[in-house]
C-alpha cells in the first residue's frame, strides 16, 4: 500500500530529526539514503528534509558526517547516476572550516585524545570525567569533523564531474563547488580548474544551467583566497560566459528558474566584484546584455538594466555608448557576430537597444531604461534581484501584471452620451406608464335609424346588430 509506505518513511524521517544522537541513528541513515534518491516525490522529499534538518541542528557534526559518508557510498554504488535532489541536500551543510584549519584541528584533537588517555592511565579519572561531562562542544573535534565532511563533499563532487559529465546532478554538483570553493586548498583548486575547463569544452552540448554554474564555480574559485595565489587569468571563463549569452537570448534556458539568477551572479563576479582593466570587454558585455534584455520578460529585463546601470556608474568610460555614434570618429564597425569580447569593437556603435526599451509596454521598464540612459543613480532597493522579485508576475502564482494597469480616465463624450440615453429611457418609460384613451365617434349618429342601416357598410351593420342584442339582453335582465 502506498499510504502505508509513506507513513513508514515519515516515521523514519521524524525519528531521525528528533533523535539523531541515539544508538541506532546509523541504521536510520542507511535506510533513508536510498529513499532520498527515490522516484516518488512524497518519499524523496521527506528523506531529504530530514537530512537538511539534521545538518542545521547538529552542533557536533558527528551525525552529519555519517550521513555524508553514506551518501558518498551510495553515489559510488550507483555509478554516479543519481538525481540532483540528494546532491542539492548537501548545500545546507553549514561548513566554516577550511582544509588547512581542518589539518590543524585534526592534530590538536589527536593530541587531546592522547592527553585524556594519559590522564586515565595515570589515575587522574576525575579530570577525564569532568572533561566528558562538559556540556560544551569540543571545538577541535568539531573542526576536525567539519574538515572530514568537506573532504567527503569534494570527493562526491569530483567523482561526478570526472566520471559522469552528462549526469542530471551536474548543476547541483557545480552549485555545491561554487559554494564551498573558498574552503578548498590550493592543490585541489588546481585540479578543480582543470576539470572545469574540460567540462566547458563542450559548452554547446552542455545544458545551459550546468554551463553557467561551471563558469560561476570557476570565477568564485579564482576570486577566493586560494585562487588569488594562482595568478590565473579569468579570460577563458569570461569568453565562455560571453558566448553563453547568445544561448540565453535564443531561449535555451526554458522554464529553469535558477538559470537567470546564475547569469546575474556571473556578470557581477566578473565586473562588479573586481575591477576589469580591458574596458572594451565590459562594453561588449553591455551591448550583448541589452540584446538579451529585449528577448526576456519585463521583470528579468529590469534586473539586467539594474546591472547595466551599476556598470555605467562603475566604469565611467562606458558613457561613450550613450552618445550618438554619428558624432564619433570612425573606428570600424561593431561586430556582434564575434564571440570574443575583446575584438567586437563595441565603441563604434551606441546603445540603440536602450532607446528601444524606453518605449516598452511595461511602465516601470520604460522609465527605468530612460533613467539608465540619463545616468541616474541606483537606489538601495533597485538592485537586480530586488527588482526581479518585486515585478515578477509569476511570484505567488498571482499571474497579474505588476504594477497593476491603471484604469484610463473616462472621455467627456461618454458622460454626455450616457445622460442623453438616460433621458430617452425616462421618456420611453413615462410613455409606457401613461395609458392612452381612444374615442371612436359614430359618423352617422345624426341620421335616423332606418337610413343608418341602409347607408351603413356591412361591417358597421353587423356591429349595430351586436349592439342591439346586447341592449336587449340588458333590458331582459333588468325586467327579471
Amino acid at each position: 500500500d502506498v499510504l502505508l509506505a509513506e507513513t513508514g518513511v515519515r516515521c523514519l524521517a521524524q525519528l531521525l530529526e528528533k533523535k539523531y544522537a541515539f544508538n541506532f541513528h546509523l541504521n536510520l541513515v542507511m535506510a533513508l539514503v536510498p529513499m532520498a534518491d527515490s522516484q516518488f516525490p512524497s518519499v524523496r522529499d521527506q528523506a531529504c528534509a530530514s537530512f537538511e534538518s539534521v545538518f542545521k541542528s547538529d552542533k557536533t557534526c558527528a551525525c552529519s558526517y555519517e550521513i555524508v559518508q553514506q551518501i558518498s557510498n551510495y553515489v559510488k554504488q550507483k555509478q554516479h547516476r543519481v538525481q540532483p535532489y540528494i546532491i542539492r541536500t548537501l548545500l545546507v551543510m553549514p561548513l566554516e572550516v577550511t582544509m588547512e584549519q581542518g589539518e590543524a584541528a585534526r592534530k590538536k584533537a589527536k593530541s587531546d585524545r592522547k592527553k585524556r588517555r594519559r590522564q586515565q592511565a595515570d589515575g587522574d579519572s576525575i579530570a577525564a570525567g569532568l572533561k566528558e561531562a562538559e556540556a560544551v562542544v569540543d571545538r577541535a573535534e568539531r573542526e576536525k569533523t567539519q574538515a572530514d565532511i568537506l573532504h567527503e563533499l569534494v570527493l562526491i563532487y569530483f567523482r561526478i564531474l570526472k566520471q559522469a559529465t552528462y549526469s542530471q546532478a551536474l548543476p547541483a554538483v557545480l552549485e555545491g563547488l561554487a559554494k564551498y570553493s573558498f574552503l578548498i586548498n590550493l592543490d585541489i583548486m588546481i585540479d578543480l580548474l582543470k576539470v572545469l575547463k574540460v567540462v566547458l569544452r563542450e559548452e554547446d552540448v552542455l545544458p545551459l544551467p550546468a554551463a553557467l554554474q561551471a563558469v560561476l564555480t570557476g570565477l568564485r574559485a579564482l576570486q577566493g583566497p586560494g585562487g588569488q595565489e594562482l595568478m590565473v587569468d579569468e579570460k577563458e571563463f569570461v569568453d565562455i560566459l560571453y558566448r553563453l549569452l547568445h544561448r540565453f537570448a535564443d531561449g535555451d534556458a526554458g522554464s529553469d528558474s535558477t538559470c537567470f539568477p546564475t547569469l546575474l551572479q556571473c556578470v557581477e563576479a566578473v565586473f562588479l566584484r573586481r575591477k576589469e582593466i580591458v574596458i572594451e570587454r565590459v562594453a561588449s558585455f553591455v551591448k550583448r546584455l541589452l540584446v538579451v534584455a529585449q528577448q526576456l520578460p519585463s521583470h528579468q529585463a529590469l534586473a539586467i538594466l539594474s546591472l547595466l546601470r551599476a556598470l555605467f556608474l562603475r566604469y565611467s568610460k562606458l558613457q561613450q555608448l550613450l552618445e550618438s555614434d554619428l558624432d564619433r570618429v570612425a573606428s570600424g564597425e561593431y561586430r556582434a557576430d564575434i564571440d570574443d569580447p575583446d575584438f567586437a569593437n563595441p565603441f563604434s556603435s551606441a546603445c540603440w537597444e536602450l532607446a528601444l526599451l524606453t518605449h516598452h509596454v511595461h511602465p516601470k521598464l520604460s522609465t527605468y531604461a530612460l533613467g539608465t540612459a540619463q545616468m541616474a543613480p541606483t537606489l538601495p532597493n533597485e538592485h537586480a534581484r530586488a527588482l526581479m522579485d518585486a515585478f515578477d508576475p509569476y511570484a505567488g502564482a498571482t499571474f497579474t501584471f505588476k504594477p497593476k494597469v491603471p484604469v484610463p480616465p473616462s472621455n467627456p463624450l461618454h458622460k454626455k452620451l450616457a445622460s442623453e440615453s438616460n433621458k430617452n429611457d425616462s421618456r420611453k418609460k413615462s410613455r409606457q406608464r401613461r395609458a392612452r384613451q381612444f374615442f371612436v365617434r359614430d359618423p352617422l349618429a345624426n341620421l335616423d335609424e332606418q337610413y343608418r342601416k341602409q347607408s351603413a357598410s356591412p361591417f358597421f351593420q353587423k356591429c349595430l346588430e351586436l349592439d342591439e342584442q346586447r341592449t336587449d339582453d340588458k333590458l331582459l335582465e333588468f325586467k327579471k
